[in-house]
């Protein structure tokens, strides 16, 4: 992960990320648990924004129109 603001970023280590994709009516539904990160943790608010980014806003982008927003590599 890249997690500059934070101080410790091996916080979610041994977290677990999960996805959970079901069929509901002519719709596909995605739930998404991020197991183990909680709110005591430094990275609770970074990580917590960008899954928010990436599940709703990039994730959406690439199903739709076959190319998200992921990080570039420097």
């Amino acid at each position: 992960s890249q997690m500059d603001d934070v101080e410790d970023g091996t916080e979610w280590n041994d977290t677990k990320l999960i996805f959970e994709i079901t069929k509901k009516d002519d719709k596909t539904k995605i739930q998404f648990t991020h197991l183990g990160l909680v709110p005591e943790f430094d990275c609770y608010t970074v990580c917590s924004k960008a899954w928010d980014f990436y599940i709703k806003s990039s994730l959406q982008r690439l199903i739709t129109t076959g190319k998200g927003e992921p990080i570039k590599k420097a």
